[in-house]
This record gives C-alpha cells, structure tokens and sequence, in this order.
C-alpha cells in the first residue's frame, strides 16, 4: 500500500530543446485546430518532444529532438505556451507535473533579484497551467494505413499551385479542395472557384488511382508551407496521410463531385493550329499588379489585341493614364473584339503559371479566358466580367 506522500508526489519530467523549433510546431498544430478545440496534446519521450493537434477532419503531429529525462504527455493551451515562447526563442528547459509547466532559457541567467519583468529579461522562468480536456484529438487507426510513395516533391509543387484558386466559400463544398488524379504517368491537379480554374499536369512517379479525389484546401494551407521536400503521402478510400522528417498528419477527403474540369477548357484552345497570343510574363504580370492594386476588385481589366500588341485599359477612370497598358505580343486572334477580366485572377494566374512567356487565348467577350504555359501543362480559366 503506498503512503500519503507517495499519492500526493506529482509525476514529473524534464525536456531540454530548441525554443524556435518548438514555437514552430506549435504553430503547426494550432493551425490543425481549426477553432474546435482549444488545446494541443504533448508527449515527451526519449529524444523527441511530440505535439499533436486535430480537428476532426485533419490532424497534425510535429516533434522537435529533445533531451527529456522521463516520459510524460500532458494538454497545453498552444496560445498561452506561444507568449512564453515568444520571449525565449533560444535554447529552453521545460520541467513539468500534473498541473503546470515551467520554462526556463539556459543559455541565459535569470534574474535573482527581481529587478526586472521576467517577461523582458533574456533569462527567465515562467509557469502556465496545463488544461485536463474532456476529449482527446483523434487519430485514423495505423494498423489499416497504406503504403506510403516515398519523395513527392512534385506533388507538394503542383498542389500549391492550385491552391489559390480553390473556393474559400465554406458551404461550396464541391469547389473547397483540390480534385487530384493519376493515371500511373501523369498527375493532374485542378482548382476553382467557379469563377476561374486552374489545372497543374507533369509525370511524377505515383500508384496509380482507381479514380480522382479531392483534398480538402485547408489541408494544404497548413503542410504545403513547411513540406517543400523529403516527404511521404498514402491515400485510401477516406484519408491522404503525409509524413516527413519532422511532420506527420492526415486529412479526410471531401466526398463530393468535383465538377468536370475537362469540359471548362475550351475546344478551341485544345486545337494546337488555332491561332493564339504569346507575350512576355513579366510585364504582363506588371500590368496586371498595377490595375489590381489601383482600381476596384469589381472593375475589369479590358484586353484587346492590336497592332502587334496586348492592349490593357480600365472603365472605371478612362481618363487615368495610369490606367492604360500595352506590351508587345506575338501571334494574333481570330476574334479581334474586347474581353474584361478581373485584374486579381490574371496577377493570381501569372504567379502560379511561373513561365517566361505565357499563352493567351478567347473566342469571344462571352468566352473564357485561357491563359497558359508554352506546351499547354498548366493553365488558368478565368469568366468574362461584364462592362
């Protein structure tokens, strides 16, 4: 039978770590969250210092090395644990119980003599409670995961890409995320917002899917970031799992159709002998930046091809001279009308595009808009705007 002091005896451990690579974890998985749940899970084990976050539809877990002395998992509030992070982004010790957690800088002295805010000073210690959750983050069973495509560089690019054209409308769950396919050659993203659509194409190594998915787009805001290499995916019927060197985590796949991508590119454009217009990326992307940031997101940018040149003005302040452009083109159109299009989509298109020269085409002022690279692989749709 144990004694009274033996029960009371709290149960405690000792972790020394980098105080930046734990802020940045910290981040991570408060990113996870997803406003569900107010605290992150902790597990200090031999070597390495675990955070773990989900909302129910995602999940994050992030380790930092560490030299802990004896194994323990708590619950923090990651907002309380960041602002004493904040003030000690150098080498930590943390020492913890039941009930709190102390943190300490050791590349610094503390001060003794109470002088000076512990909050200002290098050195110093601060204490801050830990939370007892009723519920703990869930976690997808590993025992059913499959196998994982090891070194997806370019899956991580091409998503990221994409991203910003997906819907941020959260009850248009069929244009949230990102429809992604791979015939065991070449992977095809798509995105929309159902006012403009892009579509990233390359051949990357890949298990070939018995048919498309769609990823949610919150997922990728939070691993695209921090997962630019060295990193491992596996998707089954319900979940895409990712890891890498110091990141792990899961999302559920939106259960949705996504709309048929195919049938937006106009046929026109697929024909390799009609004609089409080339011009420089660069100054078209100028052009574009400089009416997206002048003028109302509502007004339209109006192209036109002529004289050899790409002509760009705005209806809003037709005397502006700020607000006419035109840059050199190659190539001409067999429609030599006008198309208003929203400046953001083009300055949003050029950057996901990331070619030298670009690839304009459209039928018509009631016809989409396609801007693409040189060999077709990656290109934007973007919807007339009315004037």
């Amino acid at each position: 039978m144990s004694t009274a002091a033996e029960q009371t005896e709290s149960k405690t451990f000792h972790a020394t770590l980098d105080g930046t690579d734990l802020k940045f974890a910290i981040k991570q998985c408060q990113q996870a969250l997803q406003s569900h749940h107010t605290h992150i899970e902790i597990s200090a084990s031999k070597g390495d210092l675990r955070c773990r976050a989900s909302c129910g539809t995602m999940g994050l877990e992030a380790w930092v090395q560490a030299e802990v002395d004896t194994p323990q998992s708590f619950a923090v509030d990651p907002s309380v644990l960041l602002e004493a992070l904040e003030v000690c982004p150098d080498r930590i010790k943390i020492e913890g119980d039941e009930s709190f957690l102390r943190i300490q800088s050791i590349d610094h002295e503390p001060s003794l003599d109470g002088s000076d805010p512990s909050w200002v000073v290098p050195g110093f210690s601060v204490r801050i409670p830990l939370v007892h959750p009723n519920e703990a983050h869930t976690w997808p069973d590993s025992k059913s995961m499959p196998d994982f495509v090891p070194d997806v560089d370019d899956w991580t690019l091409l998503f990221s890409k994409v991203l910003t054209h997906a819907s941020k409308d959260a009850a248009r769950v069929n244009l949230n995320g990102i429809y992604f396919e791979h015939d065991g050659e070449t992977g095809t993203f798509a995105a929309t917002d159902g006012h403009r659509m892009a579509v990233c194409r390359a051949q990357f190594a890949f298990s070939k899917l018995p048919k498309g998915i769609v990823v949610p787009a919150e997922f990728g805001k939070i691993v695209c970031p921090p997962f630019t290499g060295q990193w491992s995916i596996a998707i089954d019927d319900d979940y895409l799992f990712f890891k890498g060197l110091t990141r792990s985590g899961w999302t559920k796949l939106n259960k949705v159709t996504f709309p048929p991508y195919r049938s937006v590119i106009p046929d026109a454009f697929l024909d390799a002998d009609r004609p089409r217009v080339t011009v420089n990326a660069d100054a078209f992307a100028e052009a574009a930046g400089s009416f997206a940031a002048i003028y109302r997101t509502g007004n339209p940018m109006i192209l036109k091809v002529q004289d050899g040149k790409l002509q760009m003005k705005n209806n809003y302040r037709v005397d502006d001279p700020e607000g006419e452009h035109a840059i050199p083109c190659e190539g001409s159109l067999e429609y030599e009308g006008e198309i208003g299009i929203a400046a953001t989509y083009i300055r949003d298109a050029l950057k996901m595009l990331d070619n030298a020269t670009i690839q304009i085409y459209w039928d018509d002022h009631f016809s989409p808009l396609v801007l693409a690279d040189p060999d077709g692989d990656n290109l934007v749709i973007c919807m007339p705007m009315r004037y």
